[in-house]
């Protein structure tokens, strides 16, 4: 074990084991055994238990994490904003979410009064990355309330490390960010499917030669902000 990563132990903010434990914190990346483990460290250097500097964590993790391509392709699937704020007098808010790494940028469709839970789902929406994007950039998360008189509304703004994801290439994974008010309060969360795909891999991904038919596996359905009409139930077809 190497003890360099003592030197960063003065950072203002802190994390306790019960939020690694409870995956309440901004970034999946730190719920591993590097997390863990800066834990383990910082309690026996500093006699605090259960505390734990966020930049001990990035730097354990940022010495665990093998990037093994130089240039590989971002898939976004899905985004669910969760417990944003209601900025609207009356109704709803028609919220939309922008993404932007380096000189990437992606808007989803505006969800008219959608509401604070809302689930942009199937946006197959790509990028090419580079293993150095990635390492000295973050995707940036902005969510707004549309409002083509006054102005869009900010309700929130995050950033997403690709480090991990970068990592486990070809899985498809799902990481939470934390949203925060220009005046640092939260302002609810973002849970982001996301992929980083081998290019060679993202191009050739097809159906099968001869391919005729199949069986389509429903695994999990989600329901947010429905009217109550009674008991619930969902027809396909």
């Amino acid at each position: 074990m190497q003890l360099c990563y003592v030197k960063v132990l003065t950072h203002s903010l802190a994390y306790s084991l019960t939020d690694l434990l409870t995956h309440s914190l901004t970034h999946s990346l730190t719920h591993s055994l590097p997390g863990l483990l800066a834990y383990s460290l910082t309690h026996s250097l500093t006699g605090k238990p259960g505390i734990i500097s966020k930049e001990v964590v990035e730097t354990v993790v940022e010495k665990t994490v093998d990037i093994t391509f130089t240039q590989a392709m971002l898939l976004v699937h899905k985004i669910h904003a969760v417990g944003l704020k209601n900025t609207e007098f009356l109704g709803e808010i028609d919220p939309f979410v922008t993404l932007t790494l380096g000189d990437w940028a992606y808007t989803t469709p505006v969800l008219t009064n959608a509401g604070s839970n809302i689930v942009w789902n199937n946006l197959n929406e790509n990028t090419v990355v580079s293993k150095e994007l990635i390492l000295s950039n973050e995707v940036v998360i902005q969510v707004y309330d549309e409002n083509r008189i006054r102005g869009h509304t900010l309700l929130g703004i995050g950033k997403l490390p690709l480090k991990r994801p970068a990592s486990r290439l070809n899985k498809e994974m799902e990481v939470s960010v934390n949203l925060l008010r220009s005046n640092g309060q939260s302002a609810g969360r973002v849970d982001i499917t996301l992929e980083i795909r081998d290019i060679l891999v993202a191009k050739e991904k097809k159906l099968p030669d001869g391919y005729t038919t199949g069986v389509l596996h429903i695994v999990r359905l989600k329901t947010f902000d429905l009217t109550n009409t009674g008991i619930p139930y969902s027809l396909t077809g």
